[in-house]
């Protein structure tokens, strides 16, 4: 076999290869059949009838992009929220609609929404087609989604938008799914792209009893997690600021002690920030600051850390440029609460406990697992990629509906 991809290390190839064995997600998909010819051309049902050949009709699996709208003419006063792939999180969907949609007026191309009728709400499952790893919500009553969006039904109950968080799930689509990269770390994730996702092959009733559960607890440590980060978003909002370039420049007491990175560091791309007692570092050991105040200190780690979970390039470089509140004791404070609270362990429990039920169905060992789980933390480009969890936030985006070509097409 040859390896086509720099994201592969020689290690990585034995455990890929356990994982090649498993099912794909293409497997699990529920398939429409639809008529090609005779009377009742056109005609769609979920199984072909009882001794029809099988080339008298043409296989729909229920896997594509949600409504090209083509401008907001398409929408109406009333109808279902239509939403795009920046409100799809691991729990379900954050954010207001763009507009509504009745169902009725005709949108450029409806897309999957062809066959609307056809789908099962508690095997429906929305994806974004852009982010730096699948991340996957379940489609709740009452929205619909644009081409920003991949629409999957699954043939049997699954809680995929869990199964996709695992980090041996994650492992496989990060070194071998990612096409049309952005930026290096954000790609977009088409139907061929995540049909490839790798599955288990038979998972008993207990199996997916474990998942789902698994699943409802990392959702609810990622939306734990993200309330007490609205917490100091919320305080961080509430006062002025002031760059730290400017309190330097003013002699302000925060600053007191505290100096910017030389300009030797300004190229270093900064990953795991860690926050001690006297300063910030980062986990791979290229980057130390010295930061006197506890509050300042504080608000720089998180200031920083946000940003590296939001998937920017961070270098020291931008340090100078950070906002800081003009009383930052408070957002401190409350900094300092979460970073040692509970909520991040619960959640990173959580992670674990959903990583090793993945490992096992995918027939990985623990020493396959640790290794994983060990290359997510050293490795400079897996270190950086992560679906899009609850608490990394939410950003809006203005309307786009995004063109392209349908194989849904009559």
């Amino acid at each position: 076999m040859t390896w086509l991809t720099s994201k592969i290390q020689a290690d990585d190839v034995p455990i890929l290869e356990k994982i090649g064995r498993a099912a794909r997600l293409k497997d699990q998909v529920e398939m429409l059949y639809r008529k090609k010819g005779g009377a009742d051309k056109g005609l769609v049902l979920r199984e072909l009838p009882h001794g029809a050949p099988a080339a008298d009709w043409t296989p729909r699996p229920l896997f594509y992009m949600g409504l090209k709208l083509g401008s907001k003419a398409a929408f109406t006063e009333t109808g279902k929220g239509v939403y795009k792939g920046l409100n799809i999180f691991p729990g379900g969907l954050k954010g207001e609609p763009m507009g509504q949609w009745d169902g009725v007026k005709a949108p450029q191309d409806l897309k999957i929404y062809r066959y609307s009728d056809f789908f099962a709400q508690d095997r429906l499952f929305a994806s974004r087609e852009i982010a730096q790893l699948p991340t996957i919500a379940p489609v709740p009553a009452g929205a619909v989604f644009n081409n920003t969006v991949i629409l999957i039904q699954m043939r049997e109950r699954f809680p995929l938008n869990g199964w996709v968080l695992a980090r041996p799930v994650m492992f496989a689509a990060a070194t071998c799914l990612r096409a049309t990269i952005v930026e290096d770390l954000v790609c977009h994730w088409y139907p061929k792209n995540l049909n490839l996702i790798p599955m288990p092959l038979s998972p008993s009733a207990e199996d997916l009893m474990a998942l789902e559960t698994a699943t409802e607890q990392l959702v609810h440590a990622d939306e734990n997690l993200a309330d007490r980060w609205r917490q100091v978003e919320a305080e961080l909002s509430s006062q002025p600021t002031m760059s730290i370039s400017q309190l330097i420049a003013n002699g302000a007491l925060l600053v007191e002690g505290f100096a910017l990175p030389p300009p030797a560091t300004a190229d270093t791309v900064l990953q795991d920030l860690l926050m001690n007692e006297s300063g910030i570092t980062a986990g791979n050991g290229s980057f130390v600051l010295a930061v006197p105040n506890a509050d300042l200190r504080a608000v720089i780690w998180y200031q920083l850390d946000r940003k590296i979970n939001d998937g920017e390039e961070v270098q020291p470089s931008s340090i100078g440029a950070l906002k800081i509140p003009a009383e930052p004791a408070a957002v401190a404070a409350i900094i300092r609460d979460v970073h040692g609270s509970d909520a991040a362990e619960a959640f990173e429990t959580a992670r674990r406990t959903l990583d090793a039920i993945a490992a096992r169905l995918l027939g990985l060992s623990d020493d396959d697992l640790a290794y994983i789980e060990q290359r997510f933390i050293t490795d400079p480009f897996l270190s950086q990629v992560r679906p899009m969890w609850a608490h990394r936030g939410l950003h809006v985006q203005s309307y786009h509906d995004h063109s392209g070509g349908d194989r849904f097409a009559s």
